[in-house]
């Protein structure tokens, strides 16, 4: 049943996580037992939804006050052309839209036999 869901609706962003759970529930599927939605950006409304939704939480204040930073460090504010590479560490924020493959098989892909790296 769940190779009939449509790729896109697999690839929700944030707020695209509720049209994602009205098809699911148009196309007979229950969120997580037959569907497991992840969204993005951990906005507010995501802890509400029923059930609440599994998302990657962003540090937007830490993304903002690099941001802030390079501007300032910019000599006479101009843009600098050498390129800058910052990484912030995102987080899963585990809530009650996913759940294990019912199949048995294991989570985490990289246990799996059929895993290619």
């Amino acid at each position: 049943m769940v190779a009939d869901i449509p790729e896109e609706a697999l690839r929700a962003l944030s707020g695209a996580d509720l049209g994602v759970y009205e098809e699911a529930r148009r196309r007979g599927l229950r969120v997580p037992e037959d569907l497991s939605v992840v969204g993005f950006d951990d906005l507010a409304f995501t802890g509400y939804l029923t059930p609440p939704l599994t998302t990657v939480h962003q540090p937007h204040r830490m993304m903002a006050a690099e941001a802030v930073r390079l501007v300032l460090s910019m000599p006479h504010n101009e843009p600098s052309t050498t390129p800058v590479r910052v990484e912030l560490a995102a987080s899963l924020v585990v809530r009650a839209s996913t759940c294990p493959p019912a199949d048995g098989r294991p989570a985490d892909p990289a246990s799996r036999p059929d895993h290619r790296s």
